[in-house]
């Protein structure tokens, strides 16, 4: 698996580097197009942003978070989870999950999560016009980190009961109010997180408003769904930005 795992990482390396690259060559040309009024280069500048785009999604999607998982295990001091994991013999085969005595890689998500480090779990799907297209068996573990992988409820049943729950015994199973509770109360770094994006997601929401709100008076007239716009988008903001003191009121 070491070996595996270096080859991984070497890829992500490699991508990273030609998607900055890309991306960089690709601004050069639009720029040097605009200063000099170059349709051409400016049109040679946008299409070399697609293979810039499509390269990214591949990087963010599927190359950064197995690259993540082995940066978190070398941090926390337990890469060895990985030893025994064996990359030729799906446990599941149907999902690609592959299972080692501590921890387990999913070929789909292309994630490692260490058995232990799993506090809660419950299954997901997606759907597109009410039709599922997709099953996932979502992951919370220390440290608010959440890792979506691809399963059928029974595979992520069979996964749970046969490793999971031995090195995690008090794992948290099913989705509602009460879990999520739960969850937050054992890892107080998963309510930070929580916490800060509702607090970062305000903030955005309320600049957005603000924005709209100079262009709308220094307009010459405001439209009735432009104001219905901004109403929500300082309700949203607020209510994020304020959501945890009142949650926490509430508590008490």
């Amino acid at each position: 698996m070491r070996e595996f795992i270096e080859k991984k990482i070497q890829t992500e390396k490699i991508m990273r580097f030609v998607l900055i690259a890309l991306a960089v060559t690709a601004m050069a040309v639009i720029t040097i197009g605009a200063s000099t009024d170059n349709s051409s280069l400016l049109a040679i500048g946008f299409i070399c942003f697609v293979p810039v785009w499509i390269i990214a999604a591949i990087y963010f999607s599927r190359v950064l978070p197995f690259r993540l998982c082995i940066s978190r295990l070398r941090k926390n001091g337990v890469e060895y989870v990985t030893d025994d994991i064996n990359i030729n013999t799906a446990a599941v085969p149907k999902s690609k999950i592959y299972c080692g005595s501590l921890a387990f890689y999913s070929k789909k998500a292309n994630v490692i999560i260490p058995y232990s480090d799993v506090l809660w779990a419950h299954m997901y799907e997606q759907r597109v016009n009410g039709i599922t297209v997709e099953k996932s068996c979502i992951f919370y573990c220390k440290g608010g980190k959440k890792y979506a992988v691809p399963s059928t409820p029974e595979e992520a049943q069979w996964l749970i009961s046969q490793y999971i729950i031995y090195h995690s015994p008090d794992l948290i199973i099913g989705y509602g109010k009460e879990q999520q509770e739960k969850y937050f109360s054992r890892d107080t770094a998963a309510a930070k997180k929580s916490t800060t994006s509702n607090i970062i997601w305000g903030i955005i929401l309320l600049v957005m408003a603000a924005l709209l709100t100079v262009v709308a008076v220094t307009g010459d007239s405001v439209q009735p769904m432009g104001i219905i716009v901004l109403i929500v988008l300082y309700g949203a903001g607020l209510l994020l930005v304020l959501s945890n003191k009142i949650f926490k009121k509430k508590d008490k």
